[in-house]
């Protein structure tokens, strides 16, 4: 999780004021698969939001396996945010 996590705020950094606030960014998805490469296209505030909290991560719906630690905190139509419970 943390590969994509630092991939993703590089990608943050570049991005948040460049795109307009509705445009959608292609982040990659941070879940525990091993082999997911697949993108979660969000806006700028809604990655933001996603990371409030150092535990949180972005994910894609679905993108959550029962042995993987972590909790699932919000639940929106084409992106989760989970919490890894053990930090």
């Amino acid at each position: 999780m943390s590969l994509w996590r630092a991939h993703n705020h590089r990608r943050w950094l570049f991005e948040k004021d460049a795109v307009s606030s509705d445009e959608r960014v292609p982040f990659m998805c941070e879940c525990t698969g091993g082999d997911c490469l697949e993108p979660v296209d969000v806006t700028v505030a809604e990655f933001e939001s996603a990371h409030m909290r150092r535990n949180w991560f972005i994910v894609l719906p679905e993108h959550v396996m029962p042995d993987d630690s972590t909790a699932v905190v919000l639940r929106h139509p084409d992106h989760w945010v989970v919490a890894l419970t053990t930090l």
